[in-house]
C-alpha cells in the first residue's frame, strides 16, 4: 500500500538547544518550507487552534509572501468568506497560502502540496459539539487523500504525535529543514 510522512516539527535546533524567541524556529523553517512548495505552484493550507492567534502569523507571512496569503475566518463576512472559498477553488496567486481554524479544512484545494497544523496539542481543534472530531486528525487525513504533506508542530510536540515519530527517524531518512529537528514516521494511508 502507498505511504505518506507526517513531518513534526519542533523548535529544537540540531544540538538539542530550543532555538531563542516565540516560535522562531518552528516559523523559520516552516516559512522556507512553504516557500519551496510555492514555487512548483502548490497550495498551503496553515491551520492554527484559534484565529486570535493569526494577527501575528499573518504579518509574518504577509511580509514574506505579500499577496499571496489569504484568511478564512468565521468572523468575517459572508461575502469575505465566499470570495476566499473561490479564490482557493480557481488557484489564485491570492490564496495560495490559507490561514484559518478548523473551518479551513474544508476549502475546496485543488493543488494542495502542504498542511500545517500549528500548535497541535490545543484542544481547540477537537470539535466537541455537532458533529465531533479533531481537526488535526483530520488534516493529516485531507493531506493524504490531497497527497500533500502534512506537517504537525508545536514548541512542545503532543504526546500523540510524540508516541508515533521517533527521534532516530533522521537516520531512517527524516527530513531535517534548515537545522530544526523534524521528526517523521511513515503511516499507512487511509
Amino acid at each position: 500500500s502507498e505511504r505518506f510522512r507526517i513531518y513534526a516539527v519542533d523548535a529544537i535546533g540540531a544540538s538539542g538547544k530550543s532555538i531563542p524567541g516565540p516560535s522562531y524556529g518552528k516559523s523559520f523553517n516552516q516559512t522556507q518550507w512553504i516557500n519551496e512548495l510555492l514555487d512548483t505552484g502548490k497550495q498551503v493550507l496553515y491551520m492554527l487552534p484559534e484565529i486570535a492567534l493569526t494577527t501575528q502569523l499573518i504579518g509574518r507571512l504577509q511580509q514574506y509572501f505579500a499577496k499571496r496569503v489569504a484568511v478564512f475566518h468565521s468572523k468575517y463576512s459572508t461575502n469575505e468568506r465566499v470570495e476566499v472559498w473561490n479564490n482557493v477553488l480557481h488557484q489564485k496567486p491570492k490564496a495560495q497560502i490559507v490561514i484559518g481554524a478548523r473551518s479551513t479544512l474544508f476549502l475546496p484545494f485543488q493543488n494542495l502540496g502542504l498542511v500545517i497544523v500549528d500548535e497541535e496539542h490545543d484542544t481547540s481543534y477537537k470539535q466537541e459539539d455537532g458533529v465531533l472530531y479533531s481537526a488535526r486528525d483530520m488534516a493529516v487525513m485531507r493531506a493524504s487523500f490531497s497527497a500533500a504533506k502534512p506537517s504537525i508542530s508545536a514548541s512542545q510536540i503532543s504526546a500523540k504525535t510524540y508516541s508515533s515519530t521517533s527521534c532516530a527517524t533522521k537516520a531512517a531518512g527524516g527530513r531535517v529543514i534548515s537545522g530544526a529537528c523534524a521528526r517523521s514516521v511513515r503511516l499507512n494511508r487511509l
